[in-house]
């Protein structure tokens, strides 16, 4: 008697972590999935992910090699890529309709900014956004079940860099240091927002730090120029060769 109890004890334990794992992976799938859908529905270009590695015990994980494509008619192959997209969330709350995400932070990431101030790919996806139902396609429509919320307490993104394709270098390329980011909760004030609504707000912030950095890249070429065509001022004759090759070195791709 006591070695069948015993067995059966085994047996629960086998089954529980088994059900742990499934979980696990589940979870880590479905977020993948949501990811990948919700997106490009979102934003009208391919949103992709490495993986997801999610622990729905601790609320702890990361999303590895994000990739946000471009819109249409523009060359870049990617307008933002991270590495990894660390993420912190309250457990209790992933199967609930509000999703409680204590933190997203993303490090070093390369943002890719092509066009010029008033027309670019980073603002034609702020516009694509504003511009979406905010729904999944792929969802099935029964019309019964809330949309899913969010709440996010602190989103982060540090040590970014962007690519400048614009004509407003002389169609050379540059790279400017992205004005580090820090959005502080995020739907706490309601019963949280939608994918639609968190997608906005981050995007209109990445979007102007963007131009942040290529109004500063772009001063500082004017004063690398202005400095420069000093020297031909001051002795035309003597300094044309000079200024003609710093110009060029100001405007050469780096």
């Amino acid at each position: 008697m006591k070695k069948l109890a015993f067995n059966v004890a085994i047996l629960l334990v086998v089954l529980l972590v088994a059900f742990l794992v499934v979980i696990y992976l589940s979870l880590n799938t479905i977020v993948k999935k949501r990811v990948e859908t919700m997106g490009p529905a979102l934003t009208k270009v391919a949103v992709t992910i490495g993986q997801v590695s999610l622990s729905p015990f601790s609320g702890l994980g990361a999303v590895s090699d994000l990739v946000v494509g471009n819109p249409a008619g523009y060359k870049s192959e990617s307008s933002f890529k991270v590495h990894e997209v660390r993420v912190a969330l309250q457990p209790k709350s992933i199967f609930s309709d509000t999703l409680v995400i204590d933190e997203i932070s993303i490090q070093s990431p390369e943002i890719t900014f092509e066009g010029n101030l008033t027309s670019n790919n980073l603002s034609k996806i702020l516009e694509n956004i504003q511009a979406s139902s905010g729904t999944d396609p792929k969802a099935p429509s029964s019309g019964t079940k809330a949309e899913k919320r969010y709440r996010v307490g602190s989103f982060v993104i540090n040590g970014g860099k962007v690519n400048l394709n614009t004509s407003l270098l002389g169609g050379k390329s540059s790279t400017a240091a992205l004005p580090d980011i820090d959005l502080k909760d995020i739907g706490k004030d309601s019963a949280g927002v939608t994918a639609k609504e968190l997608s906005e707000q981050i995007a209109q912030e990445i979007t102007k730090k963007v131009l942040v950095a290529v109004a500063g890249s772009l001063n500082e070429l004017s004063k690398q120029v202005r400095d420069t065509v000093k020297d031909l001022s001051k002795d035309p004759l003597k300094n044309v060769e000079k200024t003609t090759k710093n110009l060029k070195d100001i405007f050469k791709k780096k």
